[in-house]
């Protein structure tokens, strides 16, 4: 699926909160994330209990990369996604469990197996190059000890290697993860 991104509305004063144009192309992309995870979800009744989705998010939180920006912007997407939701009548909601990166692939990649195994989330959203390659290793390494494979986003990625057909990388794994 593609996303027509819309130009970033300058937030002037008396907005609530201002973020970035990486911040907000978080947003959009954890918009787009969580409304792809809500359309495989089962439809609820009225009467029922919600649906309730969790979403894990590994993001640095201590390490050499963090911003209290990244954390917030999760945040930020699912509050405002859960707002629609609710407008719409859903009775799908979402849950962001948290993971630190650390700015330290190997140490995200474990923090995506505690999310995806411990907290059973069904998709994760990363926030640079570097990590969503670890990551993103987990569902093409044929001996993972990921129990499930999941959808991957990363709301700030600017390697140019990420997705582009024509790198060539000598791990067939690395290969495959981009």
């Amino acid at each position: 699926a593609q996303v027509a991104m819309l130009p970033a509305k300058k937030l002037g004063e008396g907005d609530v909160m201002s973020f970035p144009r990486s911040e907000l192309t978080a947003l959009w992309t954890l918009a787009l994330v969580f409304s792809l995870v809500a359309d495989a979800a089962r439809p609820a009744t009225a009467a029922s209990e919600p649906t309730i989705i969790r979403i894990g998010a590994v993001v640095d939180q201590t390490g050499g990369s963090t911003s209290p920006l990244y954390r917030a912007a999760v945040e930020l997407a699912a509050s405002q996604m859960n707002a629609a939701l609710d407008r719409s009548g859903s009775r799908v909601k979402f849950e962001v469990i948290f993971g630190d990166s650390k700015s330290n692939p190997p140490f995200a990649q474990s923090e995506a197996l505690r999310l995806i195994n411990q907290e059973q989330v069904k998709a994760l959203v990363t926030d640079s190059s570097g990590v969503t390659v670890a990551v993103n290793r987990l569902n093409y390494d044929p001996a993972t000890p990921a129990k499930q494979k999941v959808p991957i986003t990363c709301f700030q990625c600017s390697s140019s290697f990420i997705n582009d057909a024509n790198v060539v990388e000598s791990d067939p794994l690395t290969q495959a993860a981009e």
